[in-house]
């Protein structure tokens, strides 16, 4: 989600299931990662976006901390 500046209402954008952080790497690889707290999991949508993702090599992770994150993109580095 995201706030409209001019009406100051959220409003929500992208695609259903994509995660919350994409990117490409500097190998040239997809990186999705989806962001969980507590016990949440994720939904049906999500590990179908997961599945695209790693059936076509790129990278995908679910991380519940900023050092899970970071060791994930270190790791797709190596």
């Amino acid at each position: 989600m995201a706030l409209n500046y001019r009406t100051q209402k959220p409003f929500k954008y992208g695609l259903k299931g994509s995660s919350d952080i994409i990117g490409i790497l500097n190998n040239g690889k997809f990186l999705a990662i989806e962001i969980k707290t507590g016990e949440a999991s994720q939904s049906t949508e999500q590990k179908n976006f997961a599945a695209m993702i790693q059936k076509f090599n790129g990278h995908y992770f679910v991380c519940r901390s900023v050092e899970d994150a970071i060791n994930f993109v270190k790791h797709c580095l190596s």
